[in-house]
């Protein structure tokens, strides 16, 4: 628990802050950069921002929620003259803008969706929206910024990577994708900020998980095809072992039949698959050709090489991310996550299932 004088001298510099943002109508994602000077002048406390922006006038009503430390939390707001006072908002109801509230951290649609390229691909959308929020609210903690010459950086990295060599070619590239500079900023300032966060979660913690974890690393490279039927796959895997066999003269048949989709060669990590997967792979020896399930059918393999893990650069990138996704399931089990998104069955069957998993 912070001292008395402590949390008195936060609610002054809060209410003073308050009254700034109010005054300036500030726009959220630059007054949560600002929040970083009040939270560093009172490490004692974890204080967090919420807000609501009116849509009729656009006027931005801000709150501060206020966490001394194992005894609740102080909730701070400031409304002006003929203004609906904050406990008073949506006291029946969510804003129809709201997606989920995690921690008392609300996730509006807006920048749900500025963010999907970041969590989309790495886990279902369902949980990213969660991870989202739980980033967003240790990132804010921990006052961890963006300098503009990194921002600029990432930028220019970005207009490369996609040709944008003239200020003409961005903004077509802007327009066709429906953004402004801006929301641009926001989505590489995003990544950087969980870049940042990535970096100081696993510090330190990479060797230990990767030596409890090699196996999961190791990785073959193979040729594939998939077959719908299983018996069909293994009596082609039969053929296919045959002297002359021809693995690749079959994928090129089935290809030019129109039966084959995606890539031929791949590179898979023990970790990724599934059991029945795993054993198949990594049982067979190099050139053999093997069936292995894949969704709803079946991988015709022929496994090239397996090798061990070393943590080299592409697997610590891999570690690192293995032990950042295990932060953020901690911290969803401990989380208060409450849904406004989908009909009143969805809603309650959705929370009850995320207050389960995150009992303590």
């Amino acid at each position: 628990m912070a001292p008395k004088p402590e949390l008195d001298a936060a609610l002054g510099d809060g209410l003073a802050w308050l009254l700034d943002r109010w005054r300036s109508q500030m726009p959220p994602e630059e007054a949560r950069r600002c929040l970083v000077g009040l939270q560093a002048a009172h490490p004692w406390l974890d204080i967090d921002l919420v807000w609501e922006r009116e849509d009729c006038s656009g006027t931005v009503h801000y709150d501060l929620l206020i966490r001394p430390g194992g005894e609740g939390t102080v909730s701070l707001s400031f409304c002006p003259d003929r203004a609906i006072p904050w406990p008073l908002r949506n006291a029946f109801r969510a804003n129809d803008s709201w997606i989920v509230k995690v921690n008392g951290r609300v996730i509006e649609a807006q920048t749900a969706m500025a963010a999907l390229d970041v969590i989309w691909g790495k886990t279902d959308l369902v949980q990213g929206i969660v991870n989202l929020a739980l980033i967003e609210e240790a990132v804010t903690r921990r006052g961890l910024t963006v300098s503009d010459v990194r921002l600029q950086q990432a930028m220019n990295a970005f207009r490369r990577s996609r040709g944008l060599l003239s200020k003409a070619g961005t903004e077509r590239y802007l327009e066709a994708h429906g953004l402004t500079q801006r929301d641009l900023e926001f989505r590489l300032e995003w990544q950087l900020l969980e870049g940042q966060l990535r970096e100081e979660v696993t510090r330190g913690k990479l060797e230990e998980y990767f030596a409890a974890h090699q196996a999961d690393f190791e990785t073959a490279h193979v040729a594939r095809f998939r077959v719908a039927d299983e018996a069909a796959a293994r009596r082609i895997a039969a053929d296919l072992s045959t002297p002359g066999g021809g693995f690749l003269a079959a994928v090129q048949e089935r290809f030019l039949k129109g039966s084959h989709s995606g890539p031929v060669f791949a590179v898979w990590r023990r970790g990724s698959l599934s059991a029945a997967q795993a054993e198949a792979i990594f049982g067979a020896a190099a050139g053999e050709i093997v069936v292995a399930p894949a969704g709803e059918g079946y991988d015709v393999v022929q496994v090239l090489r397996t090798g061990r893990a070393s943590l080299d650069d592409a697997t610590r990138s891999q570690v690192q991310q293995a032990v950042f996704d295990a932060w953020l399931a901690e911290e969803r089990q401990h989380a208060q996550i409450v849904w406004f998104w989908g009909g009143p069955d969805q809603l309650e069957n959705r929370n009850a299932g995320w207050t389960e998993a995150g009992a303590s």
